[in-house]
């Protein structure tokens, strides 16, 4: 679906792939013309200030105006690279280098929106940080026919290494971690959804803040937990939403919202997360709270990046859209969890529902 990728990159900025390509190269002219010319007068600069100092000329100012061009020249630098590595096509792809634990980004989609699916590859791709693996989960339920029910333009996207996993069954939603958390045990998994427009540097936000807290969850989204007259939690739809503020601290009372963009750190689940007969019996569409409930039994604090604080979606894939169902269940839900799982719960937020 043309139209979808075509819309992401507009709001990217991007008119399209091959615009882009022809006005990034006509940028990176005119920046390496401009830094040449701009190392010529600094040469000429630096040599007139060592061996001519007229009476009437201001040292200071001279030596001010060297150090100007220079931290112009350095901005220029830098901008020239991050166009090179940012926006060249030849630049689309994985991580090339040893990291460990790797970077795993997962997500999910069904045949309603699979047409999108590609424009989601996209943007990971062009990440200013590149994950180490993309995993695209599907469902063989849904997908009987395999990659013969899937676009050519999501198969071509294979040649840049991302994976295409086939699950038994179907979980919805959580099957964008379920499976990931299995296989990659040992690695970082950075869950995403198919739906949304993610910001360039995603990924490097997200990498940047676990190295500083290695033991959180890290999300680009969050929500804080309002309490009523009573102390007791609130209905889901009375708490304050999309929270910008306390960045870079780890809190244990975030509620964080798991495909706006999170990273979730190894071993930090107990086997529980994996109890597939209590998700269908007790909260089978609110994948986001399934997580939170076991981030709290597991005593795992939230850092919130506020990266992608404004969801930005694709209008074309909204006629599909789960998060109706689950704004309608997340209280029902929510309770669920916390009756079932109250021992595990003392001592947290969720002990006050």
């Amino acid at each position: 679906m043309k139209s979808i990728k075509n819309y992401i990159l507009k709001s990217l900025g991007i008119s399209s792939m091959n615009q882009q390509l022809a006005d990034c190269q006509d940028e990176l002219r005119g920046i390496k013309k401009n830094l040449e010319t701009l190392e010529n007068r600094l040469d000429d600069l630096e040599g007139r200030f060592e061996s001519y100092i007229h009476p009437a000329w201001d040292c200071n100012e001279f030596y001010k105006r060297i150090k100007l061009l220079q931290h112009n020249r350095d901005e220029m630098k830098q901008r020239l690279t991050n166009l090179e590595t940012v926006f060249f096509a030849e630049n689309r792809g994985l991580n090339k280098t040893d990291r460990n634990p790797r970077l795993i980004v997962s997500f999910t989609s069904f045949p309603a929106r699979i047409g999108a699916v590609s424009a989601v590859f996209e943007q990971m791709l062009r990440q200013t940080v590149k994950p180490d693996e993309i995993v695209l989960w599907l469902s063989k339920e849904q997908f009987p026919r395999r990659e013969e029910e899937l676009p050519k333009e999501l198969l071509e996207y294979k040649k840049y290494g991302v994976k295409i996993e086939w699950c038994d069954g179907d979980i919805k939603a959580y099957k964008k971690f379920i499976p990931s958390l299995k296989k990659y045990s040992e690695d970082l998994i950075v869950i995403i959804d198919d739906d949304l427009i993610y910001p360039i540097d995603l990924l490097e936000k997200l990498y940047e803040a676990h190295k500083r807290f290695p033991e959180s969850i890290i999300a680009s989204r969050v929500h804080e937990i309002a309490m009523d007259e009573n102390g007791k939690i609130a209905r889901y739809r009375k708490w304050k939403k999309q929270i910008g503020e306390d960045v870079y601290q780890a809190r244990a009372e975030w509620f964080f919202t798991g495909g706006a963009g999170t990273l979730l750190p190894p071993h930090i689940f107990a086997e529980e997360i994996f109890n597939e007969q209590v998700i269908q019996q007790l909260c089978p569409w609110a994948d986001d709270i399934w997580l939170n409930i076991h981030a709290a039994m597991n005593h795992v604090p939230v850092v919130n990046i506020a990266a992608n604080h404004k969801l930005a979606r694709y209008e074309e894939t909204q006629e599909v859209c789960l998060q109706d169902i689950n704004q309608q269940q997340n209280d029902v839900q929510l309770k669920n969890l916390v009756m079932h799982y109250r021992e595990q719960l003392v001592g947290t937020i969720y002990e006050k529902m």
